[in-house]
């Protein structure tokens, strides 16, 4: 699993960096002013949230 921290910039860099690798789960930590990937898809608010999806 991945936790992408930042903004839309850092979350597109991610996603074309993973491009052909099929078992990488990403998750997004929003952590910029716009946020428009985390209106729309689920995005963890905190270290905790990571945490608990993770056990």
């Amino acid at each position: 699993m991945l936790v992408v921290i930042g903004g839309e910039g850092t979350i597109r860099e991610v996603l074309n960096g993973i491009i052909g690798f099929e078992h990488v789960t990403i998750s997004i930590m929003k952590a910029s002013i716009g946020n428009d990937y985390s209106r729309g898809f689920s995005a963890f608010h905190d270290i905790t949230e990571i945490e608990t999806y993770l056990t």
